[in-house]
């Protein structure tokens, strides 16, 4: 996240929004966990995540902004 921040704070002139989707898979004890990640940012120092697991089931939902993280 410290690397979105930086990019983003040297682009701020030209970045008004920013969204993304990742693709996460973790492997432990021979279980694969799938979930997909959605980051949605704003120029105003905002950052969205979305964290969906399972058939798109709401696993977490989170703001950052400034220096405020609501879960």
């Amino acid at each position: 996240m410290d690397q979105f921040r930086e990019i983003s704070v040297r682009q701020s002139e030209e970045l008004s929004t920013y969204a993304a989707l990742l693709r996460v898979k973790l492997k432990r004890d021979r279980k694969v966990d799938d979930f997909r990640v959605e980051i949605f940012s704003r120029q105003n120092d905002q950052l969205s995540l979305y964290v969906r697991g399972f058939l798109g089931s709401a696993v977490l939902k989170a703001v950052v902004s400034g220096d405020e993280f609501e879960c």
